[in-house]
C-alpha cells in the first residue's frame, strides 16, 4: 500500500507500483524517506524482554519519549513534507495502542498533515480502541491457508508443525513467535492431559 501511494512510475493492470521507481527501489531497501513503522517494543531499555506489548505516547510524541526508545516519531515525522508523493505511518499492532498514544494519534489521523496514511494493522479488529476504528476504513486481509503456512515454515528452516498451523487459523503473524506458541501449545497439552489422568 504504502509503494503504491508513493509509486512515480509505470502502474500494473490493477494500480500495483512498479517495483523501479525510485520510491519503490529506496522500499525495497528499507530506506523509503517517507515511510514509518511503529509497533510495539520487544524488549524494554535495560534489553530484558518486555513483560507485556505496548505502544506507548512516547512513539507519538517525541517530548513523551522520556527514554528515547524511539529514533523518529510521528508527529516530528508528519512535520516534515514528503519527499515523493506522501508520508505513511504504518502501525504494526494496533490493538498494542495505548490508550495516550491513541488519543494523540486521532487528532492526526482526522487531518493529516500533507494528506499523510494511516494503515493501523491489527489481527483482532475487537482489540483495537473503538476511537480509531471509527475513523478508519477497513480493509480484511483473508487468512493464510495451511498450505502457505507450512510453506512460509519450510523456508525459515523449520519443521512442519500441524499443532502450530492449525493454532495460527491463517494469521501469519503467529509465526513470528513460533518459539513461544509452539512452548504454549505443548504445556496445554500437558494440562489437558494431566487433567485426562486426574478424572
Amino acid at each position: 500500500m504504502a509503494a503504491q501511494h508513493n509509486c512515480t512510475g509505470t502502474r500494473g493492470m490493477y494500480s500495483e507500483a512498479c517495483g523501479q521507481c525510485p520510491s519503490c527501489r529506496a522500499l525495497v531497501a528499507g530506506a523509503h524517506p517517507d515511510l514509518l513503522l511503529i509497533e510495539p517494543r520487544a524488549t524494554t531499555t535495560t534489553g530484558k524482554a518486555a513483560r507485556r506489548k505496548l505502544i506507548p505516547i512516547g512513539a507519538v510524541l517525541e517530548a513523551r519519549d522520556k527514554s528515547r526508545e524511539y529514533d523518529v516519531h510521528v508527529f516530528e515525522f508528519l512535520e516534515v513534507r514528503p519527499t515523493h508523493r506522501q508520508r505513511v505511518v504504518i502501525v504494526n499492532g494496533a490493538e498494542f495502542l495505548g490508550q495516550e498514544a491513541a488519543n494523540a494519534l486521532l487528532k492526526l489521523v482526522e487531518e493529516p498533515p500533507h494528506g499523510a496514511l494511516f494503515v493501523f494493522l491489527a489481527e483482532d479488529l475487537r482489540s483495537v480502541l473503538p476511537t480509531i476504528v471509527s475513523r478508519s476504513a477497513r480493509l480484511s486481509v483473508t487468512p493464510a491457508s495451511d498450505r502457505a503456512m507450512e510453506f512460509a515454515l519450510s523456508t525459515q528452516g523449520r519443521a512442519v508443525d500441524e499443532a502450530l498451523v492449525a493454532f495460527a487459523a491463517g494469521r501469519a503473524g503467529v509465526l513470528e513467535s513460533h518459539e513461544t506458541v509452539h512452548a504454549a501449545l505443548a504445556g496445554a497439552a500437558e494440562f489437558t492431559e494431566a487433567l485426562g489422568w486426574a478424572c
